[in-house]
């Protein structure tokens, strides 16, 4: 008799997708916008979830270094899933996109993924695109007391370690501790600074972070185009006046009523369009309420999007 024909092959079904465009509503803290199309998350016992923020834009200015932004964000996603999975934690991405249009906003972004993701989420991971953990020691495990500087030895340092009040690359936050310190500003466009305005946050509120061992912090920095002597540009010294601002205010209620002008609880945004699969959200999102900082203005000041937003 002819052999049995083989078993037959099947192909593992695609990943859940949902997708949602721009409503024309405002999103806010109050407000969230309903173009969201973010799953629910049950909690896996006592197990926490993370979401794993990464701030995004390719190919749109040099001066937000964004050539090269989504290759970089395909190895981000497939490297650090599987360093997570052998940890077995409970992760989340969450990618948000600035449209192409006015100077590049990171900690707009952040702030925007914190709203988004804040209801089915216990910690963040406030990511780089570009940075993809090295040491199997590296747990992204829940944080204690304090925030953790994760990324504290990268490649293209030679892995030595970064200055002490560093808490860029990769950042460890409990919800609570997010909102304690109002989130990043959004008064910082183009590249730099808002993460060593974060630091100040932290340390006006907590006294300090916990940084991860240059051993265990160890990160490679993913290939994309660079653009040198962006933190000696005239916009970039101009924005030292916020972060000098910050360090000169005291903790207590000038700080708390600063930062809420200046943070997550401020940030209007609209979404373009969302994407969530099973394991990756991702949103294309607007900025609403452009956010500035200047002394001689009193402060922090709104400008109409219009007027500031330009294509690029």
């Amino acid at each position: 008799p002819p052999p049995p024909p083989p078993p037959a092959q099947h192909s593992p079904p695609p990943p859940a997708q949902h997708s949602s465009q721009q409503d024309g509503s405002v999103g806010s803290l109050s407000s969230p916008s309903s173009a969201s199309c973010e799953p629910v998350r049950q909690k896996q016992g006592d197990k926490p979830r993370m979401t794993i923020i990464v701030p995004f834009r390719d190919g749109c200015s040099a001066s937000d270094q964004g050539g090269g932004r989504e290759a970089n964000l395909e190895e981000l996603t497939k490297e650090l899933s599987a360093h997570l999975d052998k940890h077995g934690v409970d992760y989340r991405f969450m990618v948000v996109e600035q449209v192409k249009r006015g100077a590049f906003n990171k900690g707009f972004l952040f702030n925007t993924g914190y709203l988004l993701a804040r209801d089915q989420t216990d910690y963040l991971s406030l990511h780089d695109v570009d940075q993809v953990p090295l040491s199997p020691r590296n747990a992204y495990a829940m944080p204690g007391r304090l925030p953790v500087h994760a990324c504290v030895a990268n490649s293209r340092t030679n892995f030595k370690p970064a200055y002490d009040t560093m808490v860029g690359g990769v950042l460890n936050m409990r919800n609570e501790q997010f909102e304690r310190v109002g989130g990043f500003s959004t008064a910082y466009w183009s590249w730099g600074q808002e993460d060593d305005d974060m630091y100040v946050r932290i340390f006006k509120v907590y006294g300090g972070v916990d940084h991860l061992s240059p051993q265990v912090g160890r990160y490679r920095a993913l290939h994309h185009k660079r653009v040198k002597g962006l933190d000696l540009t005239q916009g970039f010294l101009n924005q030292r006046t916020q972060l000098v601002h910050l360090q000169r205010l005291e903790p207590g209620k000038p700080f708390d009523d600063y930062v809420a002008q200046n943070g997550f609880q401020s940030v209007k945004y609209k979404i373009v369009s969302a994407t969530c699969t099973d394991r990756i959200s991702r949103y294309v999102v607007d900025i609403v309420n452009p956010t500035f900082f200047s002394p001689a203005k009193g402060g922090i000041y709104h400008r109409p999007a219009e007027e500031v937003m330009v294509q690029c």
